[in-house]
């Protein structure tokens, strides 16, 4: 049983905000370096 794409999506958008708006930063302050 796999999940489908609106499972994923919901927990990507719920679940992994925060985290991917902190790495994205990280990785944009890398580059600026």
């Amino acid at each position: 049983q796999t999940p489908d794409f609106r499972t994923i999506n919901r927990f990507r958008s719920e679940r992994m905000k925060g985290v991917l708006e902190k790495v994205f930063t990280a990785v944009l302050e890398l580059l600026c370096v």
